[in-house]
């Protein structure tokens, strides 16, 4: 069978040449959702010219992300978009390299340093949302954004950003924008060439920092990742660390602020909950939260989880197969990009009651909708690529959530207001979600 013979699957060829990308970069879920009505579960799609096959469902998911045969790539699939700025990211690996470099950094990630950052975010959030005081209508997306970059200072590298933070945030946006750019050379003032510049710059940022981290004893993920090693005593290089320290820096910036971003919409939108979860945080003794207290916000994490499976940041994965297989009696060949769609699995009607509604409550205990299959709800992925830092990303998000219902009540700024989102870098309201903050401090 020959690479680009798909004809086997059902579907169509979209654009000339673009394909399918624009009404994936337009609605993710929506396409999905049509994909399925018109040709099922798997069909065929074609995206930049090249013939690819999308498939629906927690079966898919759990194939597809779990490749117990070793089929999938990941590397295939997501070098020719961030192989150039992020090369030596977990994420342009595959199997044995992947393995390897995953058991060295799960180090960075033990419960020891997760104990350790979550003091140095409460650090941060205090001294954060003091800042925040006085203020009264503002740009939700935006003033998360910036407090995650301050955050990230100290979590991340544990060095005050000072004067290049704005710099820095910069960088950020450039490198999430050049991995989608459809044009791809190196030209200076280009998207792509914007990103490369910004990762040169980001490395040095880094590179700067590497030399010191390695004689102290501080609390930061910089500082665990330099002296991070495997049960072999196996550690990284300096290349290395800068890899995944700008990586991880990029990732968990942007997926936490649009995260965030969502459940301040889902405050807003339902007061509701908001005064559920107010009341929960203020029934904790506590001006602040240890790792092991974050058991007491178990509805937040409700929230935080029912705002993942409606708006999370990430909708659909890839995967590029290495050599022929079958799924359901329906043959892929090798070299066939694959797209698994998180959005669609997270709406999908057989499984959840009312999908279109939001109800934390279907993740609470004796109903949990979410474990009718292992891979219904994936927002981090699955398999050996799950999110390594999934952890760390809910950590924050509660301890953010408690420090922020302690302070202040969120009310919309207009009636029945309603976000828009916009997908591509990544996914982020368009208005960057104006609100009121009202103080709750007498």
């Amino acid at each position: 069978m020959a690479v680009s013979d798909l004809s086997h699957i059902p579907g169509d060829q979209g654009f000339p040449f673009i394909g399918h990308l624009l009404q994936i970069f337009s609605d993710p879920l929506k396409f999905a959702e049509d994909r399925a009505e018109r040709f099922g579960k798997m069909s065929r799609i074609r995206l930049l010219g090249k013939n690819s096959i999308m498939m629906l469902g927690p079966d898919a998911n759990e194939f597809v992300t779990m490749d117990k045969d070793k089929i999938f790539s990941s590397t295939a699939a997501y070098e020719p978009f961030i192989g150039k700025l992020f090369p030596g990211s977990l994420g342009v690996m595959d199997f044995d390299e992947h393995g390897s470099q995953r058991r060295i950094l799960q180090a960075v990630f033990k419960k020891e340093a997760l104990v350790d950052y979550a003091e140095l975010i409460n650090d941060n959030l205090e001294a954060s949302f003091t800042r925040w005081e006085g203020k009264s209508e503002v740009l939700f997306y935006q003033e998360t954004k910036q407090l995650l970059l301050d955050q990230a200072a100290e979590l991340f590298v544990g060095e005050p950003l000072g004067d290049v933070s704005a710099r820095i945030n910069k960088a950020f946006i450039h490198l999430l924008e050049g991995a989608t750019a459809i044009f791809r050379w190196p030209i200076p003032g280009t998207k792509f060439g914007k990103a490369l510049a910004g990762r040169k710059f980001l490395l040095k940022y880094l590179r700067n920092h590497i030399g010191h981290k390695k004689q102290k004893e501080s609390k930061d993920m910089f500082t665990y990742l330099v002296k991070a090693e495997n049960e072999q005593g196996e550690v990284f290089d300096d290349w290395q660390v800068l890899e995944h320290m700008l990586g991880m820096l990029t990732a968990a910036h942007e997926t936490s602020t649009i995260a965030l971003s969502g459940v301040a919409y889902a405050m807003i939108r339902y007061p509701h909950i908001q005064k559920k979860m107010r009341e929960e945080v203020l029934s904790i003794n506590k001006e602040r939260l240890s790792y092991d207290d974050l058991a007491l916000l178990p509805y937040c994490g409700q929230v935080f989880n029912e705002v993942l499976r409606m708006w999370g940041p990430i909708h659909t994965l890839p995967r590029s197969t290495i050599a022929d297989c079958e799924f359901d009696g329906t043959k892929i060949p090798a070299n066939t990009m694959v797209y698994i769609s998180l959005s669609y699995t997270h709406r999908m009607k057989q499984y959840w009651a009312n999908p279109e509604q939001f109800d934390p409550d279907r993740f609470s205990p004796g109903r949990e909708e979410h474990m009718q299959h292992r891979h219904l709800y994936i927002p981090f992925g699955g398999g050996p690529h799950k999110c390594i830092g999934i952890r760390v990303a809910e950590m924050q998000a509660k301890l953010f959530l408690f420090h922020l219902l302690k302070r202040f009540e969120l009310k919309p700024c207009r009636e029945n207001y309603e976000w828009q989102l916009k997908y591509v870098p990544s996914a982020l309201p368009k208005d960057y979600l104006p609100l009121i903050l009202e103080s709750v401090k007498g």
